[in-house]
């Protein structure tokens, strides 16, 4: 019995994910009309648990980190009750627990009173409206340091962007308040993110540099060594 295996992608594809129309896991792929998963925000448990359950083919899309490397089953994996049905278990045995009961009676009978503002309070409340407006500009850098031209600099939330210029450099179209978040994008590579902070100047000149990590495959996953066992009772009941 073998206890890791391996992912890679063979063929990465060239086809934009952003392009994609949206499924619950992924997006779906016109071009070669199947759904692609996206893993990259997948942790190693996540990863393992998807290919020691999926019995089909899988193309997916990968930050370059996830990939070929060991990914060990937890041990003892197939004494536990599947996942759905310890929740339901545990559930019901709250509900069934007399000190929950009574201690929802008493958040009912006794709800919390409403608490004013002290002034001080509300006058912060008030200077958080009066938000400063920042200037956003700097470069954009690539996992050699180089920089990257024709990456896409869009404010979350809104179509609202611009793109770096032959030199890696920009400068955002509009002023941004606290709280407003950029979202930097180059194919190939994972999407970055800079928030906008609070800052004693109101030009603020940023870097962002894309790593190596960040690299992005997408294509058919191959699996090697895949991790075999037999099902227990549980899984045979529930066709895990």
């Amino acid at each position: 019995m073998k206890t890791s295996f391996r992912i890679s992608v063979k063929k990465p594809c060239s086809q934009n994910f952003n392009n994609f129309n949206k499924t619950k896991d992924g997006g779906f792929c016109s071009s070669c009309e199947k759904e692609v998963i996206d893993f990259t925000q997948m942790t190693q448990k996540d990863l393992v648990d998807h290919f020691l359950m999926s019995n089909t083919k899988t193309c997916g899309r990968f930050k370059a980190s996830q990939l070929n490397t060991n990914l060990i089953p937890a041990k003892g994996r197939n004494n536990f009750l599947p996942t759905g049905v310890g929740i339901l278990s545990f559930s019901l045995l709250a509900l069934c627990n007399p000190s929950n009961l009574q201690s929802q009676e008493q958040n009912t009978n006794n709800p919390k009173e409403p608490v004013e503002l002290a002034n001080h309070e509300k006058s912060e409340s008030l200077n958080i409206l009066k938000q400063e407006n920042y200037t956003i500009k700097g470069i954009v850098l690539d996992d050699q340091n180089q920089p990257l031209p024709g990456t896409n600099v869009v404010l979350m939330g809104t179509d609202i962007g611009v793109v770096t210029d032959f030199d890696g450099k920009f400068k955002f179209s509009e002023p941004l308040k606290i709280g407003d978040t950029l979202i930097f994008s180059y194919l190939g590579f994972d999407q970055k993110e800079y928030v906008v902070t609070k800052k004693p100047t109101n030009i603020v000149d940023v870097t962002i540099t894309f790593d190596a990590t960040d690299i992005i495959l997408m294509g058919d996953v191959a699996v090697e060594g895949v991790y075999s066992s037999k099902k227990n009772i549980f899984q045979k009941l529930f066709g895990l």
